[in-house]
């Protein structure tokens, strides 16, 4: 298997199977990439199950990493004794996608899901993103995915992590990899 670096310089690799092979039910989908929030420059990970409910309309739901290097309070640095710390929350999503079909080896898909994640011990962001991407089949069963996403997210305490952060606000992410035909 081999890696294909996306635009930003993420790794990543996905798993699927294109929505024209009209004997297939569904897809299983691995990505890379990067979301920001703010002052959090996330870099993200996941899988996501595809199932098709009717012709190209896929019904999807996912778990997604979310980790970024962040600076701590300075209050807190003295605590921890370090002034930066990795932190990882883990998204999961659930929405649908509709997939098109131009020509046997290009798929764009667009579609919109909600996204939840729990960030502290008692608190959850909650929020909804629409999303596009294009599958191109280089071969039957190879080709390249890029996939976008545009959406919110709100949560109470968010300045609890940092501070400056707003309880709620946009959330980006641009993800990619390779897609394989199953």
């Amino acid at each position: 298997m081999r890696f294909l670096p996306t635009m930003l310089g993420v790794l990543a690799v996905t798993l699927t199977t294109p929505a024209y092979a009209q004997d297939n039910l569904g897809q299983l989908t691995l990505r890379g990439g990067y979301a920001k929030y703010y002052a959090f420059d996330f870099i993200t990970g996941g899988a996501e199950a595809a199932v098709r409910v009717l012709d190209n309309l896929h019904v999807v739901a996912g778990l997604e990493t979310y980790s970024v290097n962040r600076d701590l309070p300075p209050d807190v640095a003295l605590i921890e004794g370090q002034l930066t710390k990795w932190n990882t929350i883990f998204p999961i999503n659930a929405g649908a996608l509709y997939k098109f079909q131009i020509v046997d080896i290009v798929e764009p898909y667009a579609g919109a899901d909600l996204i939840l994640s729990q960030y502290t011990d008692t608190a959850w962001a909650v929020g909804a993103r629409a999303r596009g991407g294009l599958d191109v089949m280089f071969i039957d069963n190879l080709g390249a995915n890029v996939n976008l996403a545009l959406g919110g997210w709100s949560g109470q305490r968010w300045e609890e992590l940092q501070p400056g952060l707003k309880s709620a606000g946009l959330l980006p992410q641009i993800s990619g990899g390779i897609v394989l035909a199953l």
